[in-house]
């Protein structure tokens, strides 16, 4: 076991923990625009107190000068428009925002003094306080939290540290402490109170502009009493969306500049990180997090799996573990102290991109990013590799404590039975083994469905075979896929840079810098590229096609198996195209669209929904795709949606639970025609190989 090198007892000198000149200059950017915004949030609040006043004396005048029943109406109503439009731009500044989370749970130093004393050494190194409290939560994460509220802009606040059982789990000591070590860094900047600050700022600006539908609803509400209410409440209405208009443009700087600055502050914490725990600890750690998350997620996806038969885990955390070790020896990743070891190389090889790019709405800069900043001043240090769960006691009864209070929180389907880690390894390898295709392919035919137009299945003959079966699957060829799979990916990045959803101002595309005008270039570069190893692919699996046809002890059969493939593939094809189209409409609704074209869109929603849909979901019923097995109670669904006549749109509103139930519905129904299709699809590619004349299920020779 290597020897655990830190600078204990040190404290990181002020200079290796004050701000570099970029963060600075970010920094000054950020108070421009705050300053941007105050004067224009004042000059507004200027005109709003004006007008407030103008409509409050018109309103005492109606009522001074005519005590009538019209008059107490109009001046109440102006009075009224006066104190909203106060109301509207103050509601907001003195709001707390309490960081709520309903599965934490809260530790003390009785309970774990090592982990309390690594941690205390951890904030004397990088000079900042002990966090006031400490909680544990399931998630793949570490954070410092605290309730925000006005007055959190001035004064300071003690913060509270949360650690997910979800990153503990996957990651070693010296790893779990280049975590600590980052957030604790975050609050020894001096740029973090201009965070602080601009946070609020921004929380306050982001309620002012978006978060306003309870203020419209209120007014909506007393409009409803008079008409002469219902055309102040309209004013009113309209002139808060009036300010709104003026400080749109205003909060875009800031948050444009607030995120700037976040991502900097990531690389500032990085780097004292990196000086209290090692450079190449905090980038594995950062590595090992992306995939920890991945696994969490599957295991919590199993869950649903195991709902459905009334079982549930006693441990969540033990099953992440599981998925992670499954991922290890698929990947034949090394084993060390029981972990595989999830490197930074390793992390890059499954999650390459060719396409980079500043993205000015992140918050966090990659991981890429990360390395590169690091990589001039790594400061390595050797690794503890003892599981950072040494840190805490009676580890077993803490994991099962948090499982149960994930299914109070979050599940309430009856248990029967609760299972163990044994069960569930048994159940995920019985599980991934069953998905799994035969090795022999060497991945030709993962994470795809073959493409074969029916003419080619029709007429083999036609086909000119001119490879043996091992110079058809091989890892070249399993490799095509992957290349087309992160080319598509690399195009959406492209598009989006393009159609402006993505801001920015340029992008990397193979290690080269390329601006907006090369976009087209690129695109059309990448598209050619895509479209030849299609093709290239297309034709493999026509040559494989033929060559099991004419290696077939039953050639009628594989036919048949390939037709049923072709023929249902296409059937869920049109099945789908109808959900994508009805979703697009359900989409639109979200959109802002006026009145009378939701009237419109709801209309074609109901035209859909009884002539075509319900169709479908009969038939789908009716061919037994789904059945009482079936996940998501999807059959009884179906069978309570097609009892129903929905509205989805009345009395100029949208009836939210008829929209929301049949968008449900159809993502579930297209989840479950997709997992049929490549059911079926490992069926077929399963029985091709073992209706081979001589096949031993060991070796095909030339």
């Amino acid at each position: 076991m290597q020897q655990f090198i830190t600078l204990r007892g040190e404290n990181l000198s002020q200079a290796a923990i004050s701000p570099l000149a970029s963060l600075r200059n970010q920094g000054k950017n950020l108070v421009f625009s705050i300053v941007m915004f105050l004067i224009t949030y004042f000059l507004v609040m200027a005109m709003a107190l004006g007008l407030a006043f103008v409509f409050g004396y018109l309103g005492f005048q109606f009522l001074k000068n005519d005590p009538g029943l019209i008059s107490l109406f109009c001046g109440g109503g102006m009075i009224f428009i006066g104190a909203s439009i106060i109301y509207f731009m103050v509601k907001f500044i003195f709001s707390v925002t309490k960081d709520e989370n309903p599965m934490r749970m809260e530790i003390r130093e009785s309970d774990h003094p090592q982990l309390f004393s690594f941690l205390k050494e951890l904030t004397t190194e990088t000079q900042t306080r002990f966090p006031k409290k400490i909680f544990l939560s399931a998630d793949v994460n570490a954070r410092v939290f605290y309730d925000s509220s006005f007055w959190s802009m001035f004064f300071p606040v003690r913060k509270n540290l949360e650690i997910g059982m979800g990153l503990v789990n996957c990651i070693n000591r010296s790893e779990f402490r280049a975590i600590m070590a980052h957030e604790f860094a975050h609050f020894s900047q001096g740029t973090m109170k201009l965070g602080t600050f601009t946070y609020n700022v921004n929380r306050v600006m982001n309620d002012l502009l978006y978060n306003n539908t309870d203020y419209e609803e209120f007014l909506k509400g007393w409009g409803k009493m008079h008409g002469v209410l219902a055309i102040c409440a309209g004013v009113t209405v309209r002139i808060s969306r009036m300010i709104q208009w003026a400080l749109r443009n205003v909060h875009h700087l800031i948050n444009k500049n607030y995120l700037a600055l976040s991502r900097q502050m990531e690389f500032e914490a990085d780097r004292i990180a990196a000086q209290v725990a090692g450079g190449n600890n905090l980038i594995n750690a950062l590595a090992r997090v992306r995939i920890a998350t991945d696994c969490y997620n599957e295991a919590i996806l199993h869950i649903a799996d195991f709902a459905r038969t009334h079982k549930a885990t006693r441990n969540i955390f033990s099953n992440q573990f599981s998925v992670l070790r499954f991922m290890g020896n698929q990947y034949q990743l090394p084993i060390i102290d029981g972990l595989p070891d999830v490197s930074y190389n390793f992390f890059q090889s499954v999650t390459s991109s060719r396409v980079q790019y500043d993205d000015q709405h992140a918050s966090h800069p990659s991981i890429k990013e990360r390395k590169e900043k690091l990589d001039s001043n790594l400061s390595n240090q050797t690794t503890d590799t003892i599981s950072a769960w040494s840190l805490f006691r009676n580890v077993s009864d803490l994991q099962e404590s948090m499982t149960a209070i994930l299914y109070q929180t979050k599940y309430d389907d009856e248990v029967h039975e609760i299972f163990d880690q044994p069960y569930y390894e048994k159940w995920l390898r019985e599980k991934k083994e069953k998905n799994n295709l035969p090795s022999l392919y060497k991945g030709f035919y993962d994470n795809r469905l073959m493409s074969l137009a029916s003419d080619q299945i029709d007429h083999p003959e036609r086909i000119i075979i001119t490879r043996s079966f091992k110079e058809l699957f091989n890892e070249d060829h399993a490799r095509i896929q992957k290349v087309i799979s992160a080319n598509e990916s690399d195009l959406k990045k492209l598009f989006g840079i393009k159609q402006g959803l993505i801001e920015a101002a340029h992008f990397r595309f193979d290690g080269k810098t390329y601006k907006h005008a090369d976009l087209a270039r690129i695109i059309a570069q990448l598209q050619k590229e895509t479209a030849d190893l299609l093709r290239h692919q297309r034709s493999l699996d026509m040559e494989a096609y033929a060559f099991f046809y004419f290696n077939s002890s039953n050639k009628e059969k594989l036919k048949a198996d390939y037709v049923n493939f072709h023929n249902t593939t296409e059937k869920y094809a049109g099945y789908l195209g109808h959900f994508w189209e009805a979703m697009e409409i359900i989409n639109s609704f979200s959109a802002g669209i006026a009145v009378q074209q939701a009237i419109v869109e709801a209309d074609r929603l109901k035209h859909m929904d009884q002539q075509v849909l319900k169709p479908i979901f009969k038939r789908l019923v009716n061919e037994r795709l789904i059945t009482d097995e079936t996940g998501s109670n999807l059959l009884s669904r179906i069978e309570s949606f097609s009892d129903k006549q929905y509205q989805y749109f009345f009395d100029e509103s949208f009836l939210h639970h008829e929209v929301s139930e049949l968008h449900i519905l159809l993502l579930n129904i297209a989840s479950e025609l997709n997992r049929h299709k490549y059911a079926l699809h490992h069926q077929l590619v399963n029985n091709q190989l073992k209706g081979l004349r001589n096949f031993t299920g060991i070796y095909i020779g030339q």
